[in-house]
């Protein structure tokens, strides 16, 4: 059962979604950035740790006409965060676009990046998995 207040569907529509509760342990989103400096640290996405325990992203870098995906997973014990980066590629002679690595800020755990550009643009499909 969908319900979707206010749209008109027939078979050539097309339906955006921001979030999918898959179930009440899973949830399907997606998360964006575009940095503007090569600064470490940068946060791509995050989430409550009350709520969530694990996420796992596929991610797509972009930095002038090279590129990177990788897939990522992220969990947390409540006090650290903990990353494993798998299945890389990239476009630029095997020179990563990207470093990840994660944290535990005020209760969120981040998925933070550290761009080799200054000009680096993240796109991310992204699963978190309830507590």
């Amino acid at each position: 059962y969908i319900n979707l207040p206010n749209q008109a569907l027939d078979t050539t529509s097309s339906v955006d979604f921001e979030k999918v509760d898959l179930s009440d342990t899973v949830r399907h989103t997606s998360a964006t950035l575009t940095t503007s400096t090569g600064d470490a640290g940068q946060v791509l996405d995050q989430f409550d740790i009350t709520l969530r325990r694990s996420c796992k992203y596929t991610i797509s870098v972009t930095s002038g006409t090279d590129y990177q995906v990788a897939e990522a997973l992220v969990i947390h014990d409540g006090t650290n965060a903990y990353v494993t980066v798998y299945g890389e590629m990239q476009t630029n002679s095997g020179t990563a676009l990207s470093i990840f690595s994660a944290d535990i800020d005020s209760g969120q755990c981040r998925l933070l990046v550290d761009p080799l550009n200054a000009v680096t643009t993240y796109k991310a499909s992204v699963t978190r998995v309830a507590i």
